[in-house]
Parts: C-alpha cells; sequence; structure tokens
C-alpha cells in the first residue's frame, strides 16, 4: 500500500501521525478531544474564552487576564509530558 494511501486511512479513522526524530507517535481522535477538553480552564459558564500569550508573573498574561474577567481559556498541564513524547507542532 502506498503511503499516501496509508495517509489518507489514517486521516479517516481520525489518527494523526507524526515523527519525532526516528520515531512515530500517534494520536487518535479521542485523546486529542480529551487533553483539549482538560485544557479548559476558567468560568463554565462564560460567553467568552481569551487567546493570548502566557507571560510568566505580568498582568498582561491571557490567563491572569481571562481570570479578571471571569472568562475561559486554556492550558495545558501536562505540556511537559505531552512535549516529550509528540512534537511541538502536533501539541
Amino acid at each position: 500500500m502506498s503511503s499516501a494511501i496509508e495517509a489518507q486511512a489514517a486521516e479517516t479513522a481520525g489518527i494523526a501521525e507524526i515523527e519525532v526524530g526516528s520515531n512515530v507517535n500517534t494520536l487518535i481522535t479521542s485523546e486529542v478531544e480529551e487533553y483539549a477538553f482538560d485544557a479548559i480552564k476558567g468560568s463554565k459558564k462564560s460567553d467568552y474564552v481569551v487567546l493570548g500569550k502566557y507571560e510568566d508573573g505580568l498582568s498582561t498574561s491571557y490567563d491572569v487576564i481571562a481570570e479578571e474577567i471571569d472568562a475561559q481559556y486554556f492550558n495545558l498541564d501536562n505540556w511537559d509530558e505531552l512535549s516529550s513524547i509528540y512534537s511541538r507542532d502536533e501539541i
């Protein structure tokens, strides 16, 4: 089977394959959804989502702003673990 056909089959099945060095790591759509939902922080009933740059200890950091206006934001608590397994582009 050609690699183009295999890639299409993997995409159709909801699987993404990423090469990291000589290893190929696979994320399944359900895993991605779980990581994404676990990354939602802030108010559960907010009409707003804040996206922005993380600025450690600064009032201009997106997470600080989100908390100030009672909005939701995203933060992967397990970034170090995931970045040791998957490429930065994959995460």
